[in-house]
């Protein structure tokens, strides 16, 4: 009921009609999705411990 809330309401982010970015909190809906969701997604880049990669830099074995 604060008042600074009211009046940036209009300017929250909301949550997305389908996945990523719909919000169900369910612990095992959620625990379903992650085990059978793939881990690449074409952005995130996998490398060994302590290797370190800056953006744009190309990954030897990506």
């Amino acid at each position: 009921t604060s008042g600074y809330i009211q009046r940036g309401n209009g300017e929250m982010p909301r949550q997305g009609a389908r996945g990523a970015w719909k919000l169900i909190n369910n612990y095992y809906r959620d625990r379903t999705l992650m085990h059978k969701a793939p881990i690449e997604d074409g952005v995130l880049r996998f490398s060994k411990t302590g290797t370190a990669v800056k953006p744009g830099e190309k990954v030897a074995n990506a």
